[in-house]
């Protein structure tokens, strides 16, 4: 996990081993959408939800065999 901290947000990355992945990052963030067995699909879709409605966001990219999350926040939060 790295953190990037500057004066008008905060960012933080998490890279993780993007193998097995049952969702493309695209679909990660749609209700419901679950790429596992009795999963519901919300978690991720309503983290993203919560962080827009302060300001910040949550978003997945796939590269090089990693799937990457990056959170951003208003610094003054």
């Amino acid at each position: 996990m790295q953190s990037l901290a500057g004066s008008a947000q905060l960012v933080l990355t998490c890279p993780l081993p993007a193998q097995g992945m049952a969702l493309p990052p695209e679909k990660l963030f749609e209700p419901f959408a679950s790429g596992r067995p009795g999963g519901l699909g919300l978690g991720l879709y309503q983290a993203r939800k919560s962080l827009r409605e302060a300001g910040g966001d949550l978003r997945a990219t796939a590269e090089a065999g990693q799937l990457r999350f990056v959170l951003t926040m208003p610094g003054a939060v």
